[in-house]
């Protein structure tokens, strides 16, 4: 069983929950970071993007077998936290890491939140941005 854990960026505890989109809006890219793993392809490209996500929890039914439902408050009110640390990134599960590093991934392979996007598409955006992002210190980024 794999369970998925938020990853706040406020201090609060990670918990269970289930990943969901990107979230829209408008966001800042605040750094490349070299993948020497190949695991998110040759760049992880960060950003502040964040977004509100349910809490789950596991439990026992009735019949003592494990279960989830959502976390709720002592109202019954479900309980939502924060989710951060969502990447633009190449990468993929489908294809070898050597196919990775050679820079051909399956970029319609699914995320837990983040935007896959070829891993060309990933060297081109540092190899033009980067002196502007060593500059700025962050890239704007608008996602519809």
């Amino acid at each position: 069983k794999i369970t998925m854990k938020t990853m706040p960026d406020d201090g609060t505890t990670p918990v269970d929950y289930i990943p969901g989109k990107f979230p829209k809006g408008n966001w800042k890219i605040t750094a490349f970071e070299k993948d020497g793993e190949n695991e998110y392809g040759p760049y992880k490209i960060r950003t502040d993007a964040w977004r509100e996500v349910e809490a789950w929890e596991e439990y026992l039914d009735e019949e003592r077998k494990k279960k989830w439902r959502r976390k709720t408050d002592k109202n019954g009110k479900v309980i939502k936290t924060r989710d951060s640390g969502l990447l633009i990134h190449g990468g993929g599960w489908s294809e070898s890491s050597l196919d990775n590093q050679k820079g051909s991934n399956k970029y319609i392979d699914t995320t837990l939140g983040c935007i896959r996007i070829s891993n060309l598409d990933v060297l081109l955006i540092v190899k033009v941005l980067q002196a502007y992002l060593n500059e700025k210190n962050y890239i704007e980024l608008e996602v519809k």
